[in-house]
């Protein structure tokens, strides 16, 4: 699941975006695949985890940011990654 909350001015409110990322357990082919579709720190930090379960999260969760912000007018290839002091992720710009 993704939250992504816009603020402005006059409006404030949140989308929430979700997916199901079994289909890259399924199909391993397809989980290879997805891993060249994420960004090099979110595929190295997924071949890491053991099961492939964990791996298809991680890289499903890229995956879900890119969709969230293709639909929201954005360029994918502009996503930049800050992390946070407990290793999490969040968008840069």
């Amino acid at each position: 699941m993704l939250l992504i909350e816009h603020k402005s001015e006059k409006n404030r409110y949140t989308e929430l975006f979700a997916a199901d990322a079994s289909c890259l357990l399924e199909d391993r082919q397809l989980l290879d695949a997805a891993f060249k579709l994420v960004s090099p720190e979110r595929a190295e930090k997924a071949a890491r985890f053991i099961s492939d379960c964990s791996k298809a999260l991680s890289i499903g969760a890229e995956l879900l940011l890119h969709s969230a912000i293709m639909l929201r007018g954005g360029p994918v290839s502009d996503i930049q990654f800050e992390y946070r002091n407990n290793g999490k992720p969040y968008l840069k710009n």
